[in-house]
């Protein structure tokens, strides 16, 4: 593969600012689950904390886009629909853990 070819693939060439951004994210849902605090009290805390790392994510590609340009067609097809099967996989896996009534489970689910 080609610099160019990985600079034109928007999944590629942001993969490392997301894997940071993700890290972080995932490094403050442990310290949120290790508080052993109630569902009902780390669960607006969550959704922040994912709201948070959605936001830095989209501004990460913004930045990549305005240095390298605009993204082109991705260098392996598949690859929306293999990032679509896993957050489908994840929600499914908080939802039959909430199902289950292990609400305290989620964040070791989610991580």
């Amino acid at each position: 593969m080609t610099p160019t070819r990985f600079r034109r693939d928007r999944r590629l060439r942001s993969s490392a600012s997301h894997l940071a951004t993700w890290s972080i994210v995932a490094l403050a849902a442990t310290m949120l689950a290790d508080l052993n605090l109630p569902p009902r009290q780390w669960a607006p805390l969550g959704t922040l904390l994912l709201a948070m790392g959605a936001l830095a994510a989209h501004t990460s590609e913004r930045r990549i886009g305005k240095m390298v340009g605009p993204a082109g067609e991705p260098c392996w097809p598949g690859t929306e629909r293999l990032g679509r099967a896993a957050a489908l996989a994840t929600a499914l896996a908080v939802a039959a853990t909430l199902a289950a009534g292990r609400a305290d489970a989620v964040p070791a689910v989610v991580l």
